[in-house]
This record gives structure tokens, C-alpha cells and sequence, in this order.
């Protein structure tokens, strides 16, 4: 009996690190799945939209790096033609330990020097350009692939919902390395969050620049501020040492221009401005700071339907208006986690998930949950909660469309992650809520699971809107849970030294007892 409980403890023990840490086998990283088909044959949609990044000199997508561009060529083409380029790309976020399909940055270069050409980091410039049908050049520009939500409807979605500041277009992407090229899958071409797609986009009459102290421009009052607010450790979400009390990260002006020789004689009001407005986010303000509440209702609206994991702490941007002095909430950005799966489409509060030990959500929506001139506002704009629901399910049946016309289907074949076991790592959601938090085994189902979502959610937030009365912290991940999850295999392994504790002193005292025999 002994030895069937300790064999049978140890294989409970076995099974269930394996149900932790063995994941489905993956698809091959980045760079490393050999495009199959003759060049022409490549491009999203029915006018072909196509990037081909020459990574040659790069060597591999192993080596672009999380923190700074290399240098590279990109053709982008459509049915229209097509322009290669001089460009600095990165990975955006998590590199291939993380992420297996790479999200990328790229900004466009040009000489520094006219009679240099530009051929290394060193002899460029940024630049900007327009692609496709964008409407205007942009200098950033962003890719991202999907790798959590491979439909990437929500990405697209949340850049279509109430208040939205941002674009996106599905493309194809390939790598070069020499004569080889490798297929990348489908992407959201995006201009990343830059001062000038908010000035464009909001017709800021002043601009927004920062001017170093001597320009015959310069007015701190004009210079607009584009704000991270962050509570990662390490890496580029790293907080600004100068800023660090604030949790924030600088999009615009960078961090390392509040250091810059030029700026020293006005470095004081550069900072002055930038703290009087961070510090509202974490509440530290010893005065008021004008808020523009309307974009505030219009992301928590958002949020309350995505129901996105980093909602409130974390890759959330504000931006100062240059025109009226006001703090906006937005763009919004980076909704490819997982808890929206699990989700209930009951409830307003804000959902605590355990992801940061440490960091409570942001202050100012706590704070904001309690304000009445919020709620009031909130209940006032009630008509976004059925736009948002329009909206989503606009996007949603335009990628159905695009899966139905075989856009998709090289993607799918080279990812292939539906229905799949990505966590390999302690992942809270994952180890909550099981194949419960995964992805659908079908494109179809995927999708199909999205709508019932996203269409419950919206049902009860319009049945309940008018007994909205604020919100508060609700931890939602069930520690409890949790914590016998992480434990279980050591009170297996106590239970088996136990049963083999036991045995021992049993088998001593008989042996005791056949001596005194």
C-alpha cells in the first residue's frame, strides 16, 4: 500500500508540472520559415499590400534589437507600384524568449549630410513618409503581429472605438537576408504614438514642438507632452530617472532632452511643466490640473468593453493639448492579452489581476471613480456604449470577410495558433483559468467566441448604465486559487517525504520487534 501511494503521488506530482510548463509545440521563430511562393504572389488584400524588410546586414531577426534601430532597407509595394527605403527597425516589446512572431518599429532615415548618402546610423537622419492610404508621412511607424490574438481584431478594434486616435492597415511581411527571403505573416501597419499623429489628427493649431531656449518659437505654454505611464522595471518601459516618482516614461519631449546643452537656460520650465501634469496620474498634484474628461470617459468606456489586462497600470498614454492646456486620456494602445476571455460582462469596477505585486492601479482612475462630475459625465455619454458595440463588430466582420476571401491564409498556415498552449511560463491567467483563457481551436470559432463576448458585455452595460454610481478595485484573480496552484506540487512532495517518513519509523519498529522476538 506505501509503495502504490508514494508511486502514486509522484506521478500526480509529474502530470501536473507537466500541465504547468509543457506547452504545444510552436511554429518557427521570426526569420525562420522559408517564404515559399515567388515574390509576386505575396501582398494583403486584393491591392497586395506588401513589406519586404532586407535584414541582411542585421544577419538575422535574432539580432534586431529591443532598445535601439539597425540599419536596413524596406520595399513596400501594393498594386499601385513600389519604393525601397532607408530605414532604422527594432522589436517592439517582447523579443523572440517571449514572443515568437516579432512586433516592429521602423522610422524612416534620409542623409544627414547631402553629400553623404545615407548608408549607416551614423550618415542618417529621420525622415518621414506616407504609406498607402494613410493621409499624411509619419517618421515612426509600427507592426504589430498578433501573436496573442492571431485575428487581431482587437488591436484593430480598439483603434476604431469611441475617441480613437489612431489608424491601422492589414499588410503582409516578408524578411530578406541576402538572396533568401523568409515569410513573416500579416501585421497592423501603424503609425506609432508620435506628436504629429496627434497634431493631424486633432488640427492643433500651435503644433506642439519643443523649441530649445534661443528659438524665436520657443513658448513653453505651445510645447505639447506625450506621456507613458509605466511600472515596468527594466528595459525600454523603464521610467524616466528624472521622473521616476511619477512612474512615467517621456514619449514626447524623450527623456534625454530635459538634458540636452540647448535647453539648460529653460530646463526648469521644461520640468516644471512636465511634473505639473504627471503628477496627477499618481495623484501627487499640489494643485489643480485640468483634465479633459471627455476623453477619460471615452477610454473607460473602451476599457469596460475590452476588458484589457493592463488596464489601469500599466502602457498607458495621456497627451497635453498645446492649444487648451488639458491632459487627454489616449491614445490607446496594446490590447492582445487574455483576460478579456475569462472576463465577466457584469460589473464597472477596475480589475486587479495580481500581474504587478506592489502597484495598485493608477491613482488618478481610482480617484476619478469617486468623482461625481465623471459619473455624471459617464452616464451622460451612455450612447458610446452601443457605437463602441457597432464599432467592434464593424471590425470584426471586416476580418471575417478577410478570412473568407483567403487574406489570411498564409497567416494562419505559418502561425497555426488556435486552440494552442502558449504559457510556458507561471502565466496568472493561465494557471486560474486554464484552456479557459486560450484562444478557439477555429479562425471561426475564435471570432464566433469574440462576438457572443463582446455583445453580452455590451447588453448589460446598457441595461445598467443608469445605476452607475462610480467604481472601486475589485481583485479578480482568485489568490486562493492561485496560491494551491503554485503550492500544490511542494504539498505533493511534504505528502510523499511524509508517506516515506512514516514507513521508515513503521519498518524500524518492526524490525525492533522481530529482535526482541
Amino acid at each position: 500500500m506505501r509503495w502504490f501511494l508514494v508511486a502514486a503521488t509522484l506521478c500526480v506530482i509529474t502530470l501536473y508540472l507537466v500541465q504547468i510548463y509543457v506547452h504545444d509545440p510552436l511554429p518557427p521563430e521570426s526569420g525562420a520559415q522559408d517564404a515559399s511562393l515567388p515574390l509576386s504572389s505575396y501582398g494583403f488584400g486584393e491591392s497586395k499590400r506588401l513589406l519586404v524588410f532586407n535584414l541582411t546586414e542585421i544577419g538575422s531577426a535574432e539580432n534586431i534589437d529591443l532598445n535601439d534601430k539597425k540599419f536596413a532597407t524596406l520595399t513596400i509595394s501594393d498594386t499601385s507600384g513600389s519604393s525601397t527605403y532607408t530605414i532604422g527597425i527594432e522589436v517592439k516589446g517582447s523579443g523572440l524568449s517571449e514572443r515568437k512572431k516579432l512586433n516592429l518599429g521602423f522610422e524612416f532615415w534620409s542623409p544627414a549630410d547631402d553629400a553623404v548618402p545615407c548608408t549607416s546610423i551614423a550618415t542618417c537622419d529621420d525622415d518621414k513618409e506616407e504609406l498607402f492610404d494613410f493621409g499624411e508621412k509619419y517618421e515612426d511607424w509600427v507592426l504589430r503581429g498578433g501573436f496573442n490574438d492571431q485575428t487581431m481584431i482587437r488591436d484593430a478594434a480598439a483603434f476604431a472605438l469611441v475617441g480613437a486616435r489612431m489608424q491601422q492597415r492589414p499588410v503582409e511581411v516578408l524578411f530578406q537576408f541576402g538572396d533568401q527571403y523568409t515569410y513573416e505573416g500579416v501585421y497592423l501597419l501603424i503609425p506609432a504614438i508620435q506628436r504629429r499623429l496627434l497634431e493631424k489628427s486633432m488640427n492643433w493649431d500651435s503644433g506642439g514642438k519643443k523649441e530649445d531656449c534661443d528659438d524665436e518659437d520657443y513658448d513653453i505654454n505651445k510645447v505639447s507632452l506625450l506621456i507613458e505611464h509605466t511600472i515596468e522595471s527594466k528595459g525600454r518601459k523603464e521610467p524616466c530617472p528624472i521622473f521616476e516618482d511619477y512612474s512615467i516614461k517621456m514619449r514626447y519631449p524623450k527623456c534625454d532632452f530635459y538634458d540636452e546643452p540647448d535647453i539648460a537656460p529653460c530646463r526648469d520650465a521644461y520640468m516644471n511643466r512636465t511634473t505639473f501634469y504627471a503628477s496627477v496620474l499618481t495623484w501627487k498634484n499640489t494643485s489643480h490640473v485640468p483634465l479633459d474628461l471627455e476623453s477619460f470617459v471615452d477610454t473607460y468606456y473602451v476599457e469596460m468593453l475590452m476588458r484589457e489586462d493592463d488596464y489601469p497600470f500599466t502602457s498607458q498614454y495621456f497627451f497635453l493639448h498645446p492649444d487648451n492646456a488639458k491632459l487627454y486620456s489616449g491614445p490607446r494602445w496594446d490590447y492582445d492579452r487574455n483576460y478579456w476571455r475569462i472576463a465577466s460582462e457584469k460589473g464597472w469596477h477596475l480589475n486587479n489581476l495580481g500581474y504587478y505585486p506592489g502597484h495598485g492601479p493608477m491613482q488618478v482612475w481610482q480617484e476619478l471613480g469617486k468623482n461625481q462630475e465623471f459619473i455624471d459625465l459617464v452616464k451622460a455619454k451612455n450612447a458610446s456604449i452601443m457605437q463602441n458595440r457597432d464599432l467592434y463588430l464593424s471590425v470584426l466582420n471586416t476580418r471575417l470577410q478577410e478570412y473568407e476571401n483567403h487574406y489570411l491564409d498564409r497567416e494562419i498556415e505559418r502561425w497555426g495558433l488556435y486552440g494552442k498552449k502558449r504559457q510556458h511560463n507561471l502565466d496568472i491567467i493561465a494557471l486560474n483559468y486554464g484552456a479557459r483563457a486560450r484562444q478557439k481551436p477555429s479562425f471561426a470559432e475564435e471570432v464566433a467566441f469574440m462576438k457572443q463576448k463582446i455583445e453580452a458585455r455590451s447588453k448589460w452595460m446598457q441595461e445598467n448604465i443608469a445605476s452607475f454610481d462610480g467604481y472601486k478595485v475589485s481583485n479578480k484573480i482568485q489568490l486562493t486559487k492561485l496560491y494551491i496552484n503554485l503550492l500544490f506540487p511542494v504539498l505533493l512532495v511534504l505528502a510523499t517525504i511524509g508517506v516515506w517518513v512514516h514507513y521508515a519509523i513503521d519498518l524500524n519498529l518492526e524490525n525492533k520487534r522481530m529482535k526482541e522476538v
